[in-house]
């Protein structure tokens, strides 16, 4: 009694369910197997139903796509494939035959399938294959039951394969909907790109007959609407002379089977638009026994434009080139690893290398040794995107071993998605300017040695005097120890002290040879680090007797912790000229007045400020605009070099010199030196 209740239950279910699943629509299909899947269970008591279908159309593999397991705590393997798991469950199902299998009812060749119902802890199975109107088996339904070797009554076994077709049967309208707009789709797109594309259509049957001609075609061709059966003649009478035999007989020979295929270009008289460029496609679709075309379709597009865009393009590569290979200067392309991709003929008579030559070479091997650690920087920081362009002077090296000078710009292409692509290098060739420079600097140099000497001149009487003084002091101590030495019983103290101030009488002397020895010698310039004091007193103690005889006063304000990046020597020579200046600016003024005073302090930007005052009549407005002016001088005697060349030193370190009058008189001249190195 139990059995034909449960009987008539299923039967009212599958009733139900194939009814559902006929008119379903096709969002809702998922969701519908899931539930018959779910209800079929309850009802049959099963553990497990499982939908398989073909995968990548091939017959017997069956992929799992809905699958209701009946205790929660309970999974399959990821993923299910039927050819792998169950070899010959999928072989006989594919050839249609319904599989009704206690776990150990399987032939031999079922062995990996036996193994896998073992693993899984399937006793009794299922499977029922589906097709549609006798098609191939598209997909297989399959229950499991995992408590016993149950019976599968036949009137189970029809409901169940009801329900399986009704299944498939919904699937397969489900894949023609969704067939159907995919083809709508495609065949819109299709419809948007020929129109995109300006493509115009024709159809030919029997040779030359005209079967199709869309309305595209017709305004390519500016056939006058109603002419169209005559497309063909109007055709071939505008297209242009010098292309009309070579089209023709390409189409010819399509036409008469000697070719499949026309694909061509050609000039095109419009009757409204003049000359145009046509891009045609032509090809047989069918073709008689003689091989005689019977069919065949084309498609024209429009390529005026394109046309005109290539040339325009072709026109700017010939400029750029032209400019590229005749600009005065040197012009690169380069690779990322420095290889050199293109360069111009200005570039190869630079280095002395052919074309090829520098095309086998990269940017390190022209470039001087010196400058490669700043060059490896420069390049890392533009890949790494710090800076965009390096523009800076170079050090190359030409074939015959020559160093020559160049202004080099380095500049980074990127390609489409940001990335470093090449190098746009620009070399101008500065050897001249730099050989100039090396020149002008030799003679600043002759230059300032020649005003040092002039200042030293200026003081012999001075310095004579300032090395007297120590000279007769050592003659009159030496004379003294003589006569303490021929006493019978010496004071050995006293000459101790005697001997001691010869040797510091000897060392003051010695002090003012050396500064005059440095003040004249004659070498390159050498910025070193130097506490700023002491070029300023070296030079006050070569000034001391000048000072004295002139009756001058010199007040020393000082920050010992000034330390400027300089030359020694030419810093002396800068103050000495201040200090001399300042000195003949007071010759006329009362002894109260002759006061210099000397300031040393810390600027703004990492500079060191040394100021000259003095107290003098100032600089007279008539003269003021010729000060730092080369030998010009409102003195009597004087080369008129000494506030040039004291200016072009201190802008030469990096700083500047420039004056005031002060309010109460005189004036003060002021001079900047860098506290570090330039960056």
């Amino acid at each position: 009694m139990r059995g034909n209740e449960v009987g008539a239950r299923f039967e009212e279910l599958a009733d139900r369910l194939t009814s559902s699943l006929g008119g379903i629509a096709p969002e809702e299909l998922d969701g519908q197997i899931q539930s018959a899947q779910r209800e079929i269970c309850a009802c049959l008591d099963l553990d497990l139903a499982l939908l398989w279908q073909r995968a990548f159309g091939i017959p017997g593999t069956y992929g799992v796509t809905h699958a209701y397991l009946a205790a929660a705590d309970t999974s399959l393997p990821e993923p299910m494939w039927m050819h792998a798991q169950f070899p010959w469950c999928a072989a006989e199902l594919s050839a249609g035959k319904v599989l009704v299998l206690p776990s150990d009812a399987l032939p031999p060749e079922g062995a990996r399938d036996l193994d896998t119902f073992r693993r899984l802890g399937f006793r009794s199975t299922l499977g029922l294959p589906l097709s549609v109107g006798g098609g191939p088996v598209e997909s297989a339904l399959t229950f499991h039951d995992r408590r016993a070797d149950r019976p599968w009554p036949a009137s189970e076994v029809r409901q169940l394969e009801r329900i399986g077709q009704a299944i498939a049967g919904a699937q397969a309208r489900k894949q023609r909907l969704e067939l159907a707009e995919r083809a709508s789709e495609s065949e819109t797109r299709l419809a948007a790109a020929v129109n995109v594309a300006g493509l115009g259509f024709y159809e030919l049957r029997d040779g030359f007959t005209l079967t199709h001609f869309d309305e595209r075609l017709r305004l390519l061709l500016g056939i006058p609407r109603g002419k169209e059966a005559c497309a063909p003649a109007f055709w071939q009478e505008h297209v242009h002379p010098g292309d009309g035999p070579r089209v023709s007989r390409s189409m010819q020979e399509a036409m008469e089977g000697r070719r499949e295929s026309v694909a061509t270009e050609y000039r095109y008289r419009h009757p409204r638009r003049g000359i145009v460029w046509l891009h045609h496609l032509f090809r047989v679709l069918e073709r008689d026994a003689e091989g005689k075309a019977v069919k065949a379709i084309g498609a024209i597009q429009d390529v005026t434009a394109r046309r005109r865009a290539l040339a325009a393009l072709a026109q700017s590569e010939r400029s750029f080139r032209a400019t590229f290979e005749q600009a005065p200067v040197c012009l690169a392309h380069v690779a990322l690893d420095g290889r050199f991709l293109w360069v111009n003929a200005t570039f190869c008579e630079y280095l002395g290398y052919t074309r090829e030559e520098m095309q086998q070479r990269n940017l390190l091997d022209i470039t001087h040794q010196l400058e490669v650690p700043s060059d490896a920087g420069q390049t890392r920081k533009i890949l790494a995107g710090e800076i965009d362009t390096v523009s800076t002077d170079r050090r190359y090296v030409r074939q015959s071993g020559e160093v020559v000078w160049g202004h080099v710009t380095l500049s980074l292409v990127r390609d489409g998605r940001g990335n470093p692509d090449w190098f746009v290098v620009i070399v101008q060739d500065i050897t001249a300017r730099k050989n100039a420079e090396e020149e002008l600097s030799r003679l600043h140099g002759q230059l300032w040695h020649a005003d040092r000497a002039a200042q030293v001149g200026v003081l012999s009487a001075s310095l004579a005097h300032e090395l007297n003084q120590p000279l007769s002091a050592i003659l009159t101590n030496a004379q003294a120890g003589l006569r303490f030495l021929a006493m019978e019983n010496p004071d050995l103290e006293e000459i101790r002290t005697i001997l001691q101030d010869i040797v510091h009488d000897d060392k003051r002397a010695g002090m003012v040879i050396s500064g005059l020895r440095a003040m004249l010698r004659r070498r390159a310039t050498l910025r070193e680090r130097i506490p700023l004091i002491e070029p300023v007193k070296e030079v006050l103690g070569l000034l001391r007797t000048e000072m004295l005889d002139r009756r001058v006063r010199v007040a020393l304000k000082t920050d010992a912790s000034l330390v400027v990046i300089a030359d020694r020597t030419q810093v002396q020579q800068v103050i000495l000229n201040l200090l001399m200046n300042a000195v003949d600016a007071m010759r006329d003024e009362p002894d109260e007045r002759r006061r210099v005073e000397v300031t040393l302090a810390r600027a703004e930007r990492e500079m060191a400020l040394v100021e000259v005052r003095d107290h003098g009549s100032g600089i007279p407005a008539d003269q003021q605009a010729r000060m730092f002016e080369a030998f010009w001088t409102s003195k009597e005697s004087g080369m008129g070099i000494g506030l040039a060349i004291s200016r072009s030193i201190v802008e030469s370190h990096g700083g500047q010199l420039w004056y005031v009058n002060n309010p109460e008189g005189g004036a003060t001249f002021s001079f900047t030196l860098p506290l570090r190195e330039p960056g």
